[in-house]
């Protein structure tokens, strides 16, 4: 239901979302979003101004914004972070941010 509700969000009115700690957010919610992500991006590339979402009809804002942080030592590919959907990996880019000299 959470992602759902989120996914909702993203959608119709354009959000910006940060997920914290993607590590830890259950599998099967991530692969809920992953699916999610996935069609709105289909459609921004198509640029489609409505989708059909869980049977109803969405208006869709193309400045939606999905950014997810994982700890250092997961996103080296240790721990359970190797239990994210390969989906939903496929959809984010990886960024390093550093504490500059």
């Amino acid at each position: 239901r959470a992602a759902i509700q989120l996914s909702l969000g993203l959608a119709e009115h354009g959000c910006w979302v940060c997920l914290d700690r993607l590590e830890r957010i259950s599998l099967s919610v991530l692969t809920t979003l992953a699916e999610h992500v996935l069609l709105f991006r289909r459609a921004a590339m198509a640029w489609l101004e409505q989708i059909d979402f869980m049977g109803a009809h969405v208006r869709l804002r193309n400045s939606w914004a999905l950014l997810a942080t994982t700890t250092g030592f997961a996103a080296l590919g240790h721990g359970s972070s190797e239990l994210l959907p390969r989906s939903l990996g496929s959809l984010l880019r990886p960024v390093t941010l550093v504490v500059p000299d």
